[in-house]
């Protein structure tokens, strides 16, 4: 099943990749804790809107984490 990445995942890949993983991991894992969607013409489509969004988002999560770390 080919997905689009909506965040950063190790061994994966970046912020709006199209990736292939197996059915199972996306439908169990991935999808239901809204870290992709699948990546249909209409959604690459909406991400490419969004995509500046997500990337303030996921900047601002990781600001925190570092700020937390130190």
């Amino acid at each position: 099943m080919q997905v689009i990445l909506l965040e950063k995942i190790v061994n994966l890949g970046g912020l709006g990749e199209v990736v292939k993983v197996r059915n199972g991991f996306a439908r169990n894992y991935l999808i239901p804790r809204r870290k992709t969607s699948r990546a249909a013409a209409a959604r690459v489509a909406e991400f490419e809107l969004r995509g500046v969004e997500l990337e303030k988002a996921q900047g601002a999560a990781l600001a925190a984490a570092q700020e937390q770390a130190a």
